[in-house]
């Protein structure tokens, strides 16, 4: 018997044979995969009413039940924001797709209102930020002496960030794309025309893994500075848009898969897996 908390999903034939874990993102996008799978173990995650496995493919037209009412106060957590790494000068802090890395007027809490509570300081700055539908990590200054030295690592090109990528295609080999983009309109950046002279705009990717069922490459991505929409349009621009990825490939209803997994500068590194690895 359906609970009044409980959330369902009707598969439809575009849905069907997908993994239950995989699915369940469309019921509780808050959680992460772990979250999800943790649901599964615990049988708070239904196919027609009966538990099934992680990777159960469901079918066209059963019915996915999710027990809200039974969901772990600590799996519920799993999707928000935490800290990584932090020292006396910086703090990594993983930021889940679907948040702001800054709060808008009108526009709900961001990660940066969270600062105080996470690190215990009020003197915390952003120094990079992430797309919405980007997860992974935000680096916090801790003080103007910080954020400073940070600037000037990153012009000098001694801060390295990895990005964890799923794209559309076959990537056959490493590449280095240095395609000089427009960003002048905030919404979406556009080519300008031949390459940028600037390392610090160049995006190096190198392919990790191809499946062949979906035609889908798993990807290193490293930049330096970078700039807004980067990766996501030079890979666009590349013929190989990411998986998810709306504004620069097709239309589709899946997640952005684009993570920042790794950061990386003198005295300071932090490292953060993404849920969908």
């Amino acid at each position: 018997m359906q609970q009044n908390n409980d959330k369902t999903l009707h598969v439809s034939a575009a849905e069907a044979w997908q993994r239950l874990d995989r699915l369940l993102e469309r019921i509780v996008p808050e959680l992460s995969l772990r979250g999800r799978r943790r649901l599964i173990e615990l049988g708070k995650a239904l196919v027609d009413g009966q538990p099934k496995p992680a990777g159960f493919k469901v079918g066209p037209g059963q019915i996915i039940t999710v027990r809200m009412d039974d969901i772990p106060a600590s799996d519920a957590s799993a999707a928000g924001p935490y800290v990584v790494q932090m020292d006396e000068r910086f703090a990594a802090v993983y930021k889940p797709a679907g948040m702001h890395s800054e709060s808008l007027a009108g526009g709900g809490q961001g990660l940066d209102a969270l600062l105080p509570e996470l690190l215990g300081r009020t003197d915390a700055r952003l120094v990079n930020r992430l797309d919405l539908p980007t997860s992974g990590l935000v680096l916090a200054a801790l003080g103007s002496d910080a954020e400073q030295e940070f600037r000037k690592l990153e012009t000098a090109g001694q801060v390295r960030k990895e990005y964890a990528v799923l794209v559309h295609g076959r990537v056959e080999a490493p590449t280095v794309l240095r395609l000089a983009l427009d960003t002048s309109d905030r919404k979406k950046v556009r080519a300008l025309g031949g390459d940028s002279p600037d390392p610090l705009r160049w995006t190096e990717i190198e392919p990790v893994a191809y499946d062949a069922l979906l035609d889908r490459t798993r990807l290193r991505a490293v930049i330096l500075m970078g700039a807004r929409h980067q990766i996501r349009a030079h890979l666009a621009m590349h013929g190989h848009p990411i998986v998810g990825d709306t504004l620069y490939g097709p239309e589709g209803d899946e997640r952005l898969y684009l993570h920042h997994a790794r950061l990386e500068m003198p005295g300071f590194c932090a490292e953060v897996s993404p849920d969908w690895d």
